[in-house]
């Protein structure tokens, strides 16, 4: 399984530490890996839950100033 949120935050918040900064949800996203994706890699299933979640939100990213992913995987940070 995976999950994204969509956050917005004020402009003033942006010099802030992520843990500081005001966020405001816009949206949720879950998703779940199909039985052929099993024997993926992990870095591969994160970068495709990153991929999915961009295109199925991206009516709200393209609206942005640009935007940052965040993510518990240590081994996605490269991108």
């Amino acid at each position: 399984h995976f999950g994204a949120v969509v956050t917005q935050i004020p402009p003033a918040d942006v010099g802030l530490p992520v843990h500081e900064r005001r966020h405001q949800s816009l949206a949720f996203l879950s998703s779940s890996f199909v039985r052929s994706m099993s024997p993926w890699s992990t870095i591969d299933k994160e970068a495709f839950a990153i991929l999915i979640s961009c295109k199925r939100l991206m009516y709200l990213l393209l609206w942005s100033r640009g935007f940052r992913i965040f993510t518990d995987h240590r081994n996605a940070v490269c991108f």
